[in-house]
C-alpha cells in the first residue's frame, strides 16, 4: 500500500488529534503501521492499547476507492504535497495525516491566511464587524473559519464579497455540508476559488468531539486568530487556546462588559490576546509570528463538553437520540475499542444521558 493509500485509511480509523497515531506512523511510516495494527507486532504498551479502537475500524472498512474522489471534486493532501499547508506542521504530534479538499486546494498556500472566529449566537454588531473585518483584510490574507452559524457564516460572506478565496474547516467530512442550511454559503467558497477542507474522512458526521478537534486546526492555519465574539466556554477559545499554545497572535474584539458576547473576548484579553478594535488593529497582528506569554498556568484546562473525559463525550455523541444501537456500532462510530466504549456508556448512564434497552443503547430525553 502506497504513502497515501495507507494515511487515507490511518484517517479513517484515528480521530483528529490522535497523538499515539502520529508517533506510530513517524516511528514505522503509515503502511507498516497499518500492518503492525492488524498483528500486533512491534508495538509498545500504548500503541497496543490504542490499536484495540483502531482495529475495530480497520476490520469493519472497505477498501477506499480512489475513483470517488474525482468524482466529488476532491483530493487529498498528505504531508509534503506541494500544496500541503506547512503551517500545520507547527501541531507536531496533533498533525493530522491527511487533509481531504474540496474546490481549490491552492488557497490552501496561495497567501497569508488569518483565522475569524466566534460565536454561533452572535449579535448583529458581531456579525456585521466580522463581516466587514473579513471583506478588508481579505486584500491581504485568506480568511479561515469553520461554516458555521453567526461569526463564522460572517467571516466567509466578508471574503465573498470582497472576491478573494476563503476556506471552511468542517468538522465532518469535507463532502458534507454543516449546517445544513450553509449550503448555498458552501457553494459559493467553492465557486469563488476556495475550499471546503477536513480531516475525517468522506461521510463522517460532524461530530462534537470532531468541532474541538478541528479547532486546533483552524488555528494552525491562519497566521492569527481572531475572535470576535465568545461566550465564556465556545469553541471559539478553544480555537484561541490552540493558536496560543503553537505561539500565533490572537486577537479580541472588546465588548460591553455585562455582555455573554464579550466575556470570553474578556478572558482572552486578560490572558495575553490583543485588543482588536479596527482594520488596521487586524492588519497589525497577522504580522509575523511571535510567542505569546502571560498566560495563566490554569487557562488551557477547558475540556470537553459537560465535563466529561475525552472517552465519554466521544461514546456520548456516538449514541443515537431515536434508535437504540449495538455495542459494537457506537464503539466504531466513537472511534475506541469495545472495553472503551463500554465504560463510557456506564458512566452516561449513571449521569441520566444515556439509558440501556436490552443491550442496546440511546440517548434520553435531557440529552437530545
Amino acid at each position: 500500500m502506497n504513502e497515501r493509500l495507507a494515511r487515507i485509511e490511518w484517517s479513517r480509523i484515528a480521530e483528529g488529534g490522535d497523538v499515539v497515531a502520529h508517533l506510530l506512523i513517524e516511528r514505522l511510516g503509515a503502511g507498516p503501521a497499518l500492518d503492525a495494527v492488524r498483528t500486533g507486532a512491534g508495538l509498545n504498551q500504548d500503541e497496543h492499547r490504542a490499536a484495540q479502537r483502531w482495529r475495530h475500524r480497520l476490520d469493519r472498512n472497505d477498501s477506499f476507492n480512489m475513483n470517488a474522489l474525482s468524482a466529488l471534486g476532491m483530493r487529498v493532501l498528505i504531508p509534503g504535497d506541494a500544496a500541503w499547508p506547512e503551517h500545520l506542521n507547527d501541531l507536531g504530534p496533533e498533525t493530522p495525516p491527511v487533509l481531504w479538499v474540496k474546490g481549490d486546494a491552492g488557497a490552501l498556500t496561495a497567501r497569508p491566511s488569518v483565522s475569524i472566529v466566534g460565536s454561533r449566537a452572535a449579535s448583529a454588531a458581531g456579525i456585521r464587524i466580522a463581516r466587514d473585518f473579513a471583506c478588508e483584510v481579505s486584500e491581504m490574507a485568506t480568511i479561515v473559519s469553520g461554516g458555521a452559524f453567526g461569526i463564522d457564516a460572517a467571516a466567509h460572506s466578508g471574503a465573498i464579497l470582497a472576491q478573494k478565496p476563503t476556506i471552511i474547516v468542517s468538522a465532518g467530512g469535507a463532502d458534507r455540508v454543516y449546517p445544513r442550511a450553509h449550503e448555498n454559503l458552501f457553494r459559493q467558497v467553492l465557486d469563488g476559488g476556495g475550499a471546503v477542507i477536513s480531516e475525517s474522512p468522506l461521510g463522517a458526521a460532524p461530530q462534537r468531539f470532531r468541532f474541538l478537534a478541528r479547532n486546533r486546526l483552524i488555528a494552525a492555519l491562519g497566521r492569527a486568530t481572531l475572535v470576535v465574539e465568545a461566550p465564556s466556554r465556545s469553541g471559539a477559545l478553544s480555537t484561541a487556546r490552540h493558536a496560543m499554545k503553537i505561539g500565533r497572535d490572537v486577537g479580541a474584539v472588546p465588548g460591553p462588559i455585562d455582555s455573554v458576547h464579550s466575556r470570553g473576548c474578556i478572558d482572552l484579553l486578560r490572558n495575553g490576546a490583543t485588543a482588536i478594535a479596527s482594520v488596521e488593529h487586524l492588519r497589525e497582528l497577522i504580522g509575523p509570528l511571535h510567542v505569546q506569554e502571560s498566560i495563566e498556568p490554569d487557562f488551557f484546562s477547558y475540556g470537553a463538553v459537560d465535563d466529561f473525559d475525552q472517552r465519554t463525550a466521544r461514546t456520548l455523541d456516538a449514541v443515537p437520540i431515536r434508535t437504540a444501537a449495538d455495542l459494537p456500532s457506537i464503539a466504531s462510530v466513537a472511534g475506541l475499542s469495545v472495553t472503551e466504549t463500554l465504560t463510557a456508556l456506564g458512566r452516561l448512564v449513571l449521569a441520566g444521558r444515556v439509558e440501556e434497552r436490552s443491550g442496546r443503547w440511546v440517548r434520553t430525553r435531557i440529552g437530545t
